[in-house]
């Protein structure tokens, strides 16, 4: 296995979505489910909106596909946060050391 990395909700609105289930996205809010299925696992109380700029979970990159010419991360032992954090390091393009 692979080891451990922080998931981070970033602080800017979505800007671009590849995904067919959430086009239209742009400067929006979340579509309406997935802030419900956020409120149904406990990641957020009824009524306030999803968290962002803070550390939400982890997970370890089991393994690496590909489909096509994209790749498709397998992760495991996916972890939520306890407590959310704001990272002390700057985010960059996919990694970085939240905690310097």
């Amino acid at each position: 296995m692979g080891e451990r990395f922080y998931i981070y909700a970033g602080k800017s609105p979505i800007r671009k979505i590849w995904s067919r289930d959430l086009a239209g996205a742009g400067a929006l809010p979340p579509p309406l489910w997935m802030i419900e299925l956020a409120e149904q696992v406990g990641m957020i109380e009824p009524g306030e909106l999803l968290p962002t700029g803070v550390i939400v979970g982890s997970a370890v990159i089991e393994k690496v596909s590909r489909v096509d010419s994209f790749f498709r991360w397998h992760l495991a032992g996916v972890r939520r946060a306890k407590k959310l954090r704001k990272p002390t390091g700057h985010p960059q393009p996919v990694w970085f050391n939240p905690f310097n």
